[in-house]
């Protein structure tokens, strides 16, 4: 948040200008390719469609404004493709977090009733609960590692979520703007 307000990258170099704030967010959603578009360039593409819907010049006649318009629901159908993508990698990230989380709690309760155990239990079997207790906890920071990531992921993926559902909202109004204006040109 920093870095937006002041201008700069989070090395205090240089101003970031709004096109530059504006690539770096296309950039970092994520696009599944499909088979369709699986060459690089539908990547470049994206980001070059939302950019050129936030730096386009006000129309100057009929036609420019009806192409305006319909670059803008190409726009939208494009946020849309993304906030979709952005939806289903959080859910799938939430299924695998679900199943660590699943894990986590049944390494518990098997350390749990092993410290149990270990109450009534003799020397040899002692050092036997201490072997099981020495991997679980070993699994269990595994698996916390795994977790870790994915917690991070989802707080990103609903950062991005919302970015997107705001630009998406921006460009609606642009949209709604454009219709009034051309239905003002026509009549």
């Amino acid at each position: 948040m920093a870095e937006f307000v002041s201008g700069t990258d989070s090395y205090g170099r240089g101003s970031t200008d709004l096109r530059s704030q504006v690539q770096a967010l296309a950039d970092s959603i994520p696009v599944v390719l499909t088979a369709k578009n699986s060459d690089a360039s539908s990547q470049e593409q994206f980001g070059h469609a939302l950019i050129a819907a936030t730096n386009k010049p006000a129309p100057s006649g009929m036609w420019d404004s009806t192409a305006d318009l319909f670059a803008l629901f190409r726009t939208i159908h494009t946020v849309d493709v993304a906030i979709q993508q952005t939806d289903a990698l959080a859910k799938r990230a939430e299924e695998i977090r679900a199943l660590l989380m699943a894990r986590i709690r049944k390494l518990s309760t098997q350390g749990d009733e092993l410290a149990k155990r270990a109450d009534s239990a003799g020397p040899s079997e002692l050092e036997q609960h201490k072997q099981q207790l020495d991997s679980l906890a070993a699994e269990f920071r595994q698996i916390s590692a795994a977790d870790l990531p994915l917690s991070k992921q989802r707080i990103l993926l609903t950062l991005y979520e919302r970015s997107l559902a705001n630009w998406k909202s921006a460009i609606q109004g642009r949209r709604t703007t454009a219709l009034k204006g051309l239905l003002r040109l026509h009549y």
